[in-house]
């Protein structure tokens, strides 16, 4: 369509701005042609009302010449058959016109906010699910960059915001098209006399202008303080254990209040610059309208008859002018301050310098020999230290590894690695033979089952924490999971079994309960690899016999990697690597290791007290292969 062609040149030029803008202009396209409905509409509105005015001061002509009106005044509004009418016909059939023209006017506006308020809804929905789908699809390095509050709020903020650009901007575009019919209604009165407004409305443009110039910084200002406020509260919330523990909800609060003092500081400045804009437009007119009479007077006083309907119509739409300019200013205004806080999301939406999940690869049918790691080394962005340097370990298929050593030594990032949350600064990780990097990360993960020491529950219940892992689960796999990681016990105590509601991160839960959940999710998968990430810590000595005397009933074979420091739980692993400093410093088995003196027998002799127990209950925690 050729109205859609200016917009498409619009929507061009902010394609290869910044990614806000970017994205403002793809959610405007996307619903091109409600926004061209939408601007339709306005335009009849804006007709409609011009016309009213018009008739309304051929109505009040009318009665102030007390006689018929002629053909010639009549036709321009397709009248002209009223001429050989009486004049009380003439003005009833005039009035009833204005009063018709009002009434599909108002029909008009009506259609017209129904269908913005569905546009500005779809628009936030999918701004929504594109932000969101951004943050799922980088890779977990790239999010785990942001806070968690500063992510919710680019989830929902923005999104808000996109959709009150366009509510405000389709208003701005009514507003402007009625100006303009009321500037053709004020030019058919007296073109000198709408001359002589323009020196009054470049005045009230100017006053606009200085009162605005700060509200775009101002508005950005207040979107970051407002992502900054979310994130604490959010922050606060998600640490709610350890506030408690730690009693420090005073400075909690503390800190949110500062935030807030900071929020509504701004927000107060933000507000007094956009209150300014319409008293002072509306004061100025009205200081005006006291010298619109007396340049009246004069320019009519040659036409006496005509004088008082054409100033009392001239007034009538001049004052319905003034307050539509006052609304375009404000109207503008408001599209600057929500396309601001729209821009807290440049950096998200910018690629330049993030990585995002890879997609295609090769699809990983099984596990082969083995899983190696060739000269790993891992640097994580914006650290110049190594968290892993020089790692070479081969963890053949069916075997277990344990990973010990202090905290801060690389362990849980050697995980992070064969997980594909990072990829390595140098070296590569090798299943199969293939590189990690040239696999379908999908199909590799599939494979795998973690469980993490920061143990994650949804607040849903027992049962759909554990389909989370695999959605098309049946309830005996479900069973067999409970009952493989010693859960069933209190799962069948609770009052509505699986169906209970366990709470934010499973608050309503032990740490214990917690994480035999933890396990049984990831036993649900079957995994072909099962990554334990100080899995049992939560346990109690006789919960962590429990669960491995059932792992090993249950499971023949599988590989592991076992991350811990009881190592007590790893004594018989297959194979035992010390890191410290993100090195590895000892490798073998248990027996090897305490003979050698090293690392791994200090912390040993730390942990059991001086002498090694007579007996210990091997950590056998296998999964069959998938």
């Amino acid at each position: 369509m050729l109205l859609l062609v200016p917009f498409r040149l619009l929507v061009s030029r902010w394609i290869n701005q910044s990614p806000s803008r970017q994205l403002l202009a793809e959610s405007a396209w996307v619903h091109k042609y409600q926004l061209l409905v939408v601007f339709l509409l306005g335009s009849a509105s804006a007709i409609l009302e011009g016309l009213t005015f018009a008739l309304l001061g051929v109505a009040l002509e009318l009665l102030a010449t007390n006689g018929s009106l002629t053909q010639e005044r009549l036709a321009p509004w397709g009248l002209s058959w009223l001429a050989t009418w009486s004049t009380s016909r003439q003005f009833i059939v005039l009035v009833l016109s204005a009063v018709t023209c009002q009434v599909l006017k108002s029909v008009f506006q009506v259609a017209n906010t129904q269908i913005t308020t569905l546009l500005s809804t779809a628009a936030a929905q999918a701004v929504q699910q594109k932000v969101l789908g951004t943050i799922l699809g980088m890779s977990f390095g790239s999010a785990s960059r942001y806070k968690v509050g500063e992510l919710t709020n680019f989830v929902v903020t923005p999104a808000e915001s996109v959709a009150q650009v366009l509510v405000q901007l389709l208003a701005w575009t009514t507003n402007l098209l009625t100006v303009l019919a009321y500037v053709v209604v004020l030019c058919g009165i007296s073109l000198p006399l709408f001359i002589a407004s323009l020196f009054l409305f470049g005045a009230v443009v100017w006053l606009q202008k200085v009162v605005s110039r700060k509200i775009g910084a101002l508005s950005y200002l207040l979107g970051m303080q407002q992502a900054d406020l979310s994130r604490k509260v959010v922050e606060g919330i998600s640490a709610l254990r350890l506030v408690h523990a730690f009693q420090r909800q005073d400075l909690i609060r503390e800190q949110v209040t500062t935030l807030q003092e900071a929020f509504i500081q701004t927000l107060r400045k933000l507000n007094v610059r956009l209150a300014m804009l319409g008293p002072l437009s509306e004061s100025l007119l009205l200081i005006g309208l006291g010298g619109f009479l007396l340049f009246g007077f004069f320019l009519f006083k040659d036409n006496r008859t005509t004088l008082l309907p054409d100033l009392l119509t001239f007034i009538a739409v001049l004052n319905r002018l003034s307050s539509r300019v006052s609304q375009i200013g404000i109207g503008w205004s408001n599209v600057r301050q929500f396309a601001s806080r729209v821009s807290v999301l440049n950096d998200l939406l910018s690629t330049g310098s993030k990585l995002f999940q890879r997609q295609g690869g090769i699809p990983l049918a099984s596990i082969g020999p083995g899983i190696s790691f060739e000269g790993i080394s891992l640097r994580y962005n914006g650290r110049d230290d190594y968290a892993l340097r020089g790692i070479s370990l081969f963890l053949p298929k069916g075997t277990s590894l344990a990973l010990v050593g202090p905290s801060g030594s690389g362990k849980s990032s050697l995980a992070d690695l064969l997980l594909g949350l990072y990829e390595p600064t140098e070296g590569r990780v090798v299943i199969d033979g293939t590189d990690l990097r040239a696999i379908n990360i999908s199909t590799w993960r599939d494979k795998l089952g973690v469980v993490s020491q920061d143990t994650l529950l949804f607040n849903a219940s027992v049962k759909e924490n554990l389909l989370f892992a695999l959605p098309e689960a049946t309830d005996a796999q479900i069973m067999e999971a409970l009952q493989g990681a010693d859960a069933w016990s209190f799962i069948s105590s609770l009052p509505q079994g699986i169906d209970t509601l366990v709470g934010e991160r499973g608050f309503m839960l032990s740490g214990g309960q917690r994480q035999r959940l933890a396990i049984a999710r990831a036993l649900l998968r079957q995994p072909a690899v099962l990554i334990l990430d100080e899995a049992t810590s939560a346990l109690d000595t006789n919960a962590e016999q429990a669960v491995q005397a059932t792992l090993d009933s249950i499971v023949s074979s599988g590989t592991r990697l076992i991350i811990a420091h009881r190592l007590s739980t790893i004594k018989n692993a297959d194979q035992i690597v010390v890191l410290d400093h993100g090195r590895i410093v000892e490798s073998g088995s248990h027996s090897e290791l305490l003979d050698r003196n090293g690392l791994y027998a200090t912390l040993w002799l730390k942990q059991s007290g001086g002498s090694e127990p007579a007996t210990v209950n091997p950590a056998r925690l296998i999964s069959p292969v998938r």
